[in-house]
């Protein structure tokens, strides 16, 4: 799998295919044993480089779930991560959701959509180079959705960096557009190419036809 700079990629394949392990593995998470292949980043190999390391070389996960942590306030955590105020309450705005969330217990009782929310917000607090999304649109309402997916996309493309949707929706891929999209099933990266073949391809023959598709990435 290849991201290029500035580039915005899609990360389809059945469940349990591992798509969320991957992006685990990409962020460094420690109990996850790398037994063969390379994470290169910026022209340098990480793959052996622990987690608060990549963080801070501009590696950002948004996800699925995240942790709560108790008696720490979302402004009180934004506050400390450098972002404005007022821009979270503009961000906020901006998709139409209430500034009360900023005033909770991080991610404590938060529902789906709350959690990506409060990412989102540390996404932008921390201005990372490369930022893996989770299924972003999991647990959001739909006008929520639409809005929150608009931001990301027009904040990814004005500040220039690179970005990986993994999800399991056709209406994402449409709104994402992605540059490029990959197919993870049987555990490997089986394809790659425009998201509205493949998703043709998956929607008429399901991800048992990766195995034989013309695009199949050679070993």
């Amino acid at each position: 799998m290849s991201i290029h700079e500035n580039s915005i990629i899609g990360l389809v394949g059945p469940n349990a295919a591992g798509k969320t392990s991957l992006a685990k593995i990409i962020m460094g998470f420690p109990h996850y044993e790398i037994t063969t292949g390379r994470i290169i980043f910026e022209d340098k190999d990480i793959t052996k480089v622990p987690l608060e390391e990549r963080a801070k070389k501009g590696i950002f996960l948004v996800f699925q779930d995240p942790p709560a942590v108790k008696n720490l306030k979302l402004k009180m955590f934004l506050d400390f991560l450098g972002l404005p105020r007022q821009k979270a309450i503009d961000f906020l705005n901006e998709i139409g959701f209430s500034t009360v969330i900023l005033d909770r217990e991080l991610n404590v009782a938060f529902s789906g959509g709350e959690k990506k929310i409060a990412e989102i917000l540390q996404m932008i607090a921390l201005n990372p180079k490369f930022v893996i999304f989770d299924e972003l649109d999991s647990g959001l309402d739909a006008h929520i959705m639409y809005r929150l997916v608009d931001y990301v996309l027009k904040w990814l493309r004005r500040n220039k960096k690179s970005a990986m949707f993994i999800t399991h929706r056709n209406d994402m891929l449409n709104i994402i557009k992605p540059d490029d999209t990959y197919v993870l099933a049987n555990n490997r990266i089986v394809c790659h190419g425009d998201y509205q073949v493949i998703w043709n391809c998956i929607r008429e023959n399901g991800y048992s036809a990766c195995a034989t598709c013309p695009n199949i990435i050679k070993r």
